[in-house]
């Protein structure tokens, strides 16, 4: 999502460990959400972007958003697929945005499966407008 070289690193790890220092860069080790398999890291990569959009270095969510909309677009179908089934794992707020950008290219039934997923009177302060996810009012972003 940026150049700039981050400071903090997240490695998915099947039990968590104590974060540890290489040169200026910190590694955490978090949890991994259910079974990591290799072909499914650039899917989880996504996700974690849309899990941590507030918080990616150098951009702003506006910007992150139109960027993820645009990679999630040039996937084929059946890895929209595996991405919907791999959400399941991650938290409402990152459900909720991928339901919004599925929807809004057209994919309906994918973003059904995500919105029976959500709590109905959730709602989800992203810091994104209209202008960028005209959908956001439906999925209770703000």
């Amino acid at each position: 999502m940026t150049t700039q070289v981050a400071q903090e690193i997240e490695i998915a790890t099947p039990r968590p460990g104590r974060p540890k220092k290489v040169g200026n860069v910190r590694v955490r080790f978090v949890q991994s959400r259910g079974e990591v398999k290799l072909a499914d890291v650039g899917l989880r990569q996504f996700l974690d972007a849309l899990r941590h959009i507030k918080r990616l270095p150098d951009t702003s969510p506006a910007t992150a958003l139109l960027r993820l909309r645009e990679q999630l677009k040039q996937l084929p179908e059946v890895d929209k697929k595996r991405l919907v089934r791999l959400a399941q794992d991650y938290n409402p707020a990152t459900r909720a945005l991928l339901g919004a950008l599925l929807e809004g290219l057209g994919e309906n039934k994918l973003a059904a499966k995500l919105q029976a997923s959500l709590n109905p009177l959730t709602t989800y302060k992203l810091g994104l407008s209209d202008l960028v996810l005209p959908n956001r009012a439906k999925w209770r972003i703000q």
